[in-house]
């Protein structure tokens, strides 16, 4: 039963990541961006399956993910958490997939690490501010090496979409002393700090639909990065002369805005939202 619903799960993906626009990419490209997207598409639906009780496997796989990913098995957050791998699910076709051109040059220089990118940028109308996404782009150090024996593209995809969905979408969150959330060990750390802000941060929903996606196909959960610090303490937005703790209430999140830099990933703060 459950490799029928995998299997149609892939089926369905494929088929959704084939109608994508894709500008500037050679065939090959193209052709991995498909292939990665479908991927990425596949495990989204099935963290929404296990989310809607469709798919149930051994163990408590999915409450220790929650947990170790975003400090919470509560239903309200259980429910955010779902609403943006709904939104994942809905707006995959909303922008297109770069693979050349001048904003590939901007963000993917030689020392940027980037493998690829979201561009969001404010939408503001009155006093609220929306976001729309522009393109997600990939960058060479992804298309030249792409490793599909690996969950590297599915990851990618998940992280990249994740930037294009609620309002405000989860970025890529700067905070001392991890610097960019990014990564398993940063990751998990931000969970234990803030689970306000690791529902706020992509690689949280990548790395949580990674290790679900393999638990489903009965590889099981690998254990927390050791060196995580368990107990409680302060963190602090990076890049602040004056050390402040963001208040993270649902109207200060609003607040704060993705920058319009191409990057989709650097976060602004409002003084007003910042408590000593």
């Amino acid at each position: 039963m459950l490799a029928n619903i995998l299997a149609t799960l892939f089926l369905v993906a494929t088929a959704r990541a084939t109608a994508i626009e894709v500008q500037n990419c050679t065939q090959s490209e193209a052709d991995n961006v498909v292939r990665a997207l479908g991927l990425g598409l596949q495990c989204v639906d099935t963290v929404l399956q296990v989310h809607a009780g469709s798919i149930a496997f051994a163990g408590d796989s999915n409450t220790v993910l929650l947990e170790r990913y975003f400090g919470t098995t509560s239903p309200e957050e259980f429910n955010a958490i779902t609403d943006v791998f709904s939104h994942i699910h809905d707006k995959w076709n909303d922008q297109p997939y770069v693979c050349k051109g001048d904003i590939i040059e901007q963000v993917c220089g030689p020392n940027s690490g980037a493998s690829a990118f979201t561009k969001v940028q404010p939408n503001v109308t009155g006093s609220s501010v929306g976001f729309q996404t522009q393109l997600i782009g990939f960058c060479p150090s992804f298309l030249d090496n792409i490793n599909f024996d690996t969950p590297w593209p599915s990851h990618v995809m998940i992280h990249e979409l994740a930037h294009a969905t609620v309002d405000p979408p989860p970025g890529d969150l700067r905070l001392e002393p991890l610097g960019t959330c990014y990564g398993e060990k940063n990751s998990q750390q931000l969970a234990v700090w803030s689970k306000e802000l690791a529902a706020r941060n992509a690689d949280n929903y990548a790395y949580y639909a990674d290790h679900l996606c393999d638990a489903v196909l009965g590889n099981g959960v690998p254990a927390a990065e050791e060196d995580v610090d368990w107990s409680e303490q302060d963190w602090y937005l990076a890049d602040e002369i004056e050390k402040t703790v963001l208040d993270t209430s649902p109207e200060c999140l609003h607040q704060l805005v993705l920058a319009g830099n191409g990057l989709g990933a650097a976060w602004g703060q409002s003084g007003s939202c910042v408590r000593k």
